[in-house]
């Protein structure tokens, strides 16, 4: 099961600061433009990818290309999966 409160820490410790100009990958989405540190970021990958690993099919570059997070309510064996975990 992807576990939001382990997305949220990786999401903050991987946002760059503004000072970290140069080291920073841009990831536009579509409400909010997110500055993460690419070495940080390198250091979660492994996790990150399995987190992914989770979703189905139409989350992927050869699958939906574009699915809405909005739809990320369970994962790929019906678990339910980080948006299905947030409170209102």
């Amino acid at each position: 099961m992807i576990d939001c409160n382990r997305v949220h820490t990786i999401m903050a410790e991987v946002l760059a600061e503004k000072e970290e100009l140069g080291v920073n990958q841009v990831v536009e989405g579509t409400i909010n433009k997110f500055f993460l540190n690419i070495n940080r970021l390198a250091s979660h990958k492994a996790e990150v990818i399995a987190m992914l690993d989770q979703l189905g099919d139409e989350f992927m570059d050869d699958g939906g290309q574009g699915m809405s997070l909005m739809n990320m309510v369970q994962t790929r064996d019906g678990q339910p999966s980080l948006l299905a975990l947030v409170s209102p």
